[in-house]
């Protein structure tokens, strides 16, 4: 059978665009994933900060904070920590860089750790 002049270039402009979505998908889909990554680690490092024995509010989101900037994350806006009587909550919402649309434009991830407390010995 003999091929029409042109026709492997009519299939290679079908194809191509349809190989680099798929492509940029993937390459999204992993953003994503490592923007979730990011954010949960962060909230669990700052609840972690609060909930030790002698931590604070402000100690659990300025340790959120520096997580995510170093690790790569955009916050779109402060993490939030509420300190309860016996547990710590620390929620963070990080930015998603976009290569195509139709994903999430934003990731929020909570983490609620149980406080420390310090029991004396006599009291044991």
């Amino acid at each position: 059978m003999k091929l029409e002049r042109g026709e492997v270039s009519a299939e290679a402009a079908l194809v191509v665009p349809v190989v680099f979505v798929v492509l940029l998908m993937g390459v999204q889909a992993s953003i994503l994933f490592h923007t979730t990554t990011v954010a949960t680690a962060s909230a669990a490092q700052g609840a972690a900060a609060a909930a030790a024995a002698g931590g604070s509010a402000v100690l659990g989101e300025k340790v959120a904070t520096v997580t995510a900037v170093e690790l790569g994350g955009r916050l779109t806006v402060t993490p939030h920590v509420e300190v309860l009587e016996s547990s710590v909550a620390v929620s963070v919402r990080l930015d998603v860089p976009h290569v195509i649309p139709g994903f999430p434009t934003a990731v929020e991830r909570k983490v609620v750790e149980a406080r420390e407390r310090f029991v004396d010995e006599d009291d044991r």
